[in-house]
């Protein structure tokens, strides 16, 4: 059983709403900036590999701003003044594709470089900022419920800008970062580790030594593997659905925004390990039942509402809470930077598959997908639950008090 440390202060409902607003706020915004470079790049008459030169000038620059952001972040300046300068420099950066003209190769170059660096540079040290006020036994449902809250916001949004101009959408992104700004310079609460945070600093561990980490490899492993399967297996999807795919992933999006809020709490209650390994057996079963029957549309939305259940599990576990679990008492920037890479591969991942969809057999494809999920649940086995077990079995005794008083009282009546 994981030894998570010390446990975090207590923190006021006040605090934790605070924080689960900003946490969402950001992802909710950097959607925005993706919706809007999308729409730029397929605007843009250039051939498909210049379109993925960009992406992936965007991914990679979102990565290695988010490893140096993480080491910045208390280094250089105290946490909260980096995250407002962050956010500063997000509400300029939105203005950026009003300000660049005419979409140009080198235009849409240093427009993907430079949100993708908005972006990532803050983005460990506001997952930290969202584990520091979380204590191990709440972070699990405060991490379901922000990643549903982030759904429900991405498919307002995109329903919302989608019918706005370019400069509608660019003007909402801005403003949307503002009010974000706005509320962490009037309602955030101090984090708790300032006064000591040079000192803590100190205690920050190499990305090498925090990989070599048995429990951190154990888990991230399968979320490697998960994310580049769910890449890999996105733009075949939407080969076979086309236009029917919009409502699909409505369904999806209330599934996930469902579930997670579900793997969530089970995650405080259970534990995050077994979470994790049924999100795996129920996606190895959806895909494997793609491979078997790929001609059959019910495989096709079983798989879809599987892929949801799971995919809102693995957003509230994998995203919001291992990270800050295996981190303990040290810095959780860096921990949160390498739990966050694997998510941009996929999303990488898609751009680069989409060329080529019409050329992969969907049978080979989706029952090699089936056998990579069953596999990634081994390293699982042998990972330590973080949970700690005290957590677990006194949750378990509250249930069997509470059921005990509830048939007492039934049979009194």
């Amino acid at each position: 059983m994981y030894d998570a440390g010390p446990e975090a202060p207590k923190r006021t409902k006040r605090d934790l709403f605070v924080v689960a607003i900003f946490v969402f706020n950001a992802f909710s915004w950097y959607w925005i900036i993706f919706y809007i470079l999308s729409e730029f790049f397929e605007n843009m008459n250039v051939s498909n590999s210049e379109i993925l030169t960009i992406w992936v000038i965007h991914f990679a620059a979102m990565a290695v701003s988010a490893f140096s952001g993480a080491v910045v972040s208390g280094r250089i300046v105290d946490r909260v003044t980096f995250l407002r300068v962050w956010m500063v420099l997000g509400v300029c950066s939105s203005l950026l594709p009003i300000l660049l003209g005419d979409l140009t190769i080198t235009n849409a170059s240093i427009l993907s470089l430079l949100l993708a660096i908005s972006f990532g540079l803050g983005m460990p040290s506001c997952m930290a900022y969202f584990a520091d006020f979380t204590s191990v036994e709440n972070r699990g449902r405060l991490g379901g419920i922000t990643f549903s809250i982030i759904g429900i916001g991405i498919f307002l949004f995109t329903i919302t800008l989608g019918p706005l101009e370019t400069t509608g959408q660019v003007i909402s992104s801005a403003i949307w970062r503002g009010l974000g700004l706005a509320l962490f310079l009037l309602l955030g609460p101090k984090p708790i580790d300032m006064k000591k945070r040079k000192t803590a600093n100190t205690q920050a561990q190499g990305y090498a030594s925090i990989i070599r980490e048995r429990d951190f490899f154990l888990y991230f492993v399968p979320w490697v593997m998960f994310c580049l399967v769910d890449g890999f297996e996105g733009p075949l999807l939407e080969n076979f659905f086309g236009p029917g795919l919009l409502s699909l992933t409505i369904i999806e999006f209330a599934i996930s925004g469902i579930f997670a809020l579900v793997g969530g709490f089970l995650s405080d209650f259970v534990g995050r390990k077994r979470v994790v390994v049924v999100g795996f057996v129920a996606l190895g079963v959806g895909y494997a039942a793609l491979g078997l029957a790929p001609e059959l549309l019910f495989s096709w939305y079983f798989y879809s509402v599987v892929e949801g259940i799971a995919g809102g599990m693995f957003g509230a576990v994998f995203l919001m809470t291992i990270w800050g679990d295996l981190a303990r008492t040290r810095p959780k920037e860096r921990y949160y930077a390498l739990g966050g890479i694997p998510y941009l591969l996929s999303a990488l991942v898609g751009f680069v598959v989409d060329p080529y969809v019409h050329q992969i057999s969907t049978y080979a494809a989706f029952s090699l997908a089936s056998l990579f999920l069953f596999v990634a649940v081994l390293p699982l086995i042998y990972a330590a639950e973080t949970l700690p077990e005290r957590k677990i079995e006194l949750r378990q005794l509250r249930k069997y008090v509470k059921t005990a008083r509830e048939v007492k009282e039934k049979y009194e009546d």
